[in-house]
């Protein structure tokens, strides 16, 4: 089972803290669970190249490819291993403000959220922006431009695995992502 382990933490307060393990809770139990795993393993394509902008243009860089198998396996397999549990080992920083265009972000295993956005999600949400920052600690990632690549925000693999997580949380798809196979789920 994969747990999500708070291995440290800076800028939150008390209640912050107990709102984030609120969201990493929920994280544990919808990944570890039939729907969201089979989900994955339905999804289709997922989106391994990123766009970015050049001196010389937008370029697509190529990433390797995985299965939708290999995308979840290396999400289950998380970082440790201890008994019959993998972990998700966590570093955290709560930062003032809102930067604008990000909720958060991803350097060096270093998940940072902003304090505007994080007092705002439900707990679903936080569950679906920890787990898409974590998705970049397993080495997946997705363009930075926003407006040069229309599929980064439903089929990149960050963006895909969050959407994913904030539906089965909270019933709503975010930016209006339509992944025909939960169209045919009773």
């Amino acid at each position: 089972m994969l747990r999500a382990n708070v291995s440290s933490h800076e800028g939150y307060a008390a209640a912050d803290l107990d709102r984030a393990l609120e969201g990493l809770k929920l994280l544990e139990e919808v990944i570890n669970g039939e729907p969201f795993q089979q989900a994955v393993l339905q999804f289709g394509t997922f989106q391994f190249d990123v766009f970015e902008a050049t001196p010389a243009g937008l370029q697509r860089i190529a990433r390797p490819a995985r299965t939708n198998r290999e995308v979840l396996d290396t999400l289950l397999n998380g970082r440790r291993t201890d008994g019959t549990d993998t972990y998700m080992d966590l570093h955290l920083r709560l930062v003032q403000g809102r930067d604008g265009r990000l909720v958060g972000e991803e350097k060096a295993g270093l998940i940072t959220t902003f304090s505007t956005d994080f007092e705002e999600m439900l707990p679903g949400e936080r569950a679906g922006h920890y787990l898409h920052e974590w998705a970049h600690v397993l080495g997946f990632h997705h363009s930075h431009c926003h407006d040069c690549d229309p599929g980064r925000n439903c089929f990149s693999v960050p963006y895909a695995l969050g959407n994913l997580l904030v539906y089965f949380t909270t019933g709503r798809m975010p930016f209006k992502c339509d992944y025909p196979f939960l169209r045919t789920k009773g």
